[in-house]
């Protein structure tokens, strides 16, 4: 590994080499603080980090109106305005505080969704019926209705990305977007083990009502706590980020953006744009990746509490206060995984960086998914045997880390039924195999061949 000194030595060797001229610098010194503030969106996919490696790209005087980390060694991108209203200007501890809020909103509709889980055997017992079809009353619906209910429960699962997008800058991202995965990660394990104790003691219904209460606390925390993230840089939208409860509200309920809608893209735009981003081959493959990669693990969070309660020779036949208890293996995992891919992302980041002259080429995250899918496939592997051949408890708990450690790397790198799931697991080790390799090598050609 070189020293930053020998990355600078040469990159100033390498500026010499470069065959741009004076007129093609003079293209970025052209740019208004308009275009400055937007420039991050022209260049999305291969942004430059390292304030030297602008110098020779961007010219000096470019360069110099470039805004820099505190300690001068990365370039902000989005660039931040003057405007003291500019969420990329709000304090550390304001920005963290909605993140805080966003998180615990994030949390809900898989929280909510998974109460069930700790509620199926009980509900058995009162309706004297099976398991099975408690779980399809339950938990599997609530899984259906998430779709065409995502417009109110699943908001914060879509939206988080956009609002941290809005509030950091690049190159905290990847630390910020693992701690929002880890929200809507942890929340169908969170309420099995929370109310898998209290079912135990008490009845039932505790478990759905003090889940409404949550909610609620939640909605008075944005209608109270929270300020509007979007921000025009193009500068065309006003009145978006007023400040005051009374903007705020007016915000929340609509009327700002009635009153901007003029202001903003047509809906037909608006509607085409999906339609725009969804065919684009680096956009399919990555998406079919990550959908396999989440979607198994929540369904092992559902059958798991069938396999572990349920008497032999189908399950282990444990009761509800152990079964809580395993519960928390998830948990811990996935505050594992996100440590992990935390520090594991940063430095992938950096390290490609620097090996790269300064650059950062958006398929560089995607090294972290030759570590993450081994242990996806272990992990998998690992429970579905313990559950086939009834192997300790322990076999359980560790195969079930190593697809939760799993799962919250590859999404923050990236965002079962059957007790042996080999089926899944070729699903999502082949779709591993088709795609990541194949973008790494040709991903920065397709996108932006495909990007415009």
């Amino acid at each position: 590994m070189t020293s930053s000194s020998e990355n600078s030595k040469n990159i100033q060797d390498k500026s010499l080499e470069s065959d741009k001229g004076d007129g093609y610098q003079n293209e970025y010194e052209e740019l208004t603080a308009s275009d400055l503030a937007t420039f991050h969106e022209r260049e999305a996919g291969r942004l430059i980090l390292d304030p030297l490696q602008a110098k020779i790209v961007f010219g000096e005087a470019f360069t110099s109106r470039l805004k820099l980390t505190v300690d001068g060694s990365t370039i902000l991108w989005p660039q931040p305005t003057d405007d003291p209203l500019d969420p990329q200007n709000w304090s550390s501890r304001k920005k963290d505080w909605h993140l805080m809020i966003l998180v615990l909103a994030t949390i809900i509709p898989n929280f909510d969704s998974a109460i069930g889980i700790a509620s199926v055997f009980p509900l058995a017992v009162q309706y004297k019926t099976t398991t099975e079809h408690i779980n399809d009353l339950t938990s599997n619906w609530s899984i259906f209705l998430l779709g065409p209910c995502g417009i109110f429960a699943t908001a914060p699962q879509v939206t988080g990305l956009f609002v941290i997008d809005d509030i950091y800058p690049f190159h905290l991202r990847a630390r910020k977007i693992g701690i929002w995965t880890t929200a809507f990660i942890i929340g169908p394990h969170l309420s099995p083990f929370v109310f898998g104790f209290l079912v135990a003691r008490a009845n039932w219904r505790w478990a759905f009502g003090i889940g409404c209460m949550y909610g609620l606390v939640v909605l008075l925390l944005i209608v109270f706590g929270m300020e509007e993230t979007l921000y025009d840089r193009r500068g065309l939208r006003k009145g978006l980020n007023d400040r005051g409860f009374r903007s705020r509200l007016a915000t929340l309920v609509g009327i700002t953006g009635w009153r901007t809608a003029s202001q903003g893209p047509e809906w037909k735009e608006l509607i085409m744009q999906p339609l725009r981003l969804i065919w684009r081959p680096h956009f399919i493959g990555m998406y079919l990746f990550e959908a396999m990669t989440f979607g198994f693990p929540i369904g092992v969070n559902i059958t798991n509490t069938i396999f572990l309660q349920s008497p032999p020779p189908l399950g282990f036949g444990l009761d509800q206060i152990t079964v809580a208890g395993i519960y928390a293996t998830p948990i811990v995992a996935v505050f594992i995984g996100e440590v992990l891919g935390r520090y594991f992302n940063d430095w992938v980041m950096y390290y490609c960086v620097r090996h790269n002259d300064g650059i950062f080429e958006a398929e560089s995250r995607l090294w972290t998914c030759y570590i993450s899918v081994p242990l996806y496939l272990i992990g998998f592997l690992v429970l579905g045997a313990a559950f086939q051949n009834h192997f300790n408890i322990g076999v359980v708990v560790v195969g079930w880390a190593f697809i939760l450690i799993s799962c919250l790397m590859t999404t923050t790198a990236v965002s079962i039924d059957d007790p042996l799931p080999l089926r899944n697991l070729r699903i999502v080790c082949g779709l591993f195999i088709l795609v990541v390799p194949l973008l790494q090598y040709k991903g920065n050609v397709i996108r932006r061949r495909f990007s415009t």
